[in-house]
C-alpha cells in the first residue's frame, strides 16, 4: 500500500505498461513483517441454528403450522 501510494503523484509520468509492471513486481515482492499480538482464534462464532431453513412459501408453512402443529424438536 505504502509503495501505491508513492506512486500515485507520478502515474502521469510513469504510465508505460512496463513502469506499471515494475511497480507491480515490487509490490508483489515485499513482505510482511512480524505483527506481534496477532493472534486469532480458530473456532466459528456463529452457531448452528436450531430450525431447518423455509423451503415454502411462508403462508402455506404457516397454514401447515395451523393444521398440524410444529413439528417436534430433533436432537
Amino acid at each position: 500500500m505504502q509503495l501505491w501510494t508513492l506512486w500515485q503523484p507520478y502515474r502521469d509520468a510513469l504510465a508505460t505498461a512496463s513502469d506499471l509492471m515494475a511497480l507491480l513486481v515490487m509490490m508483489a515482492e515485499q513482505r510482511v513483517g512480524l505483527r506481534p499480538g496477532r493472534i486469532e482464534p480458530r473456532a466459528l462464532k456463529r452457531r448452528p441454528r436450531n430450525f431447518p431453513l423455509l423451503m415454502e412459501p411462508r403462508a402455506l408453512a404457516r397454514q401447515d403450522v395451523r393444521l398440524h402443529g410444529h413439528p417436534k424438536k430433533a436432537k
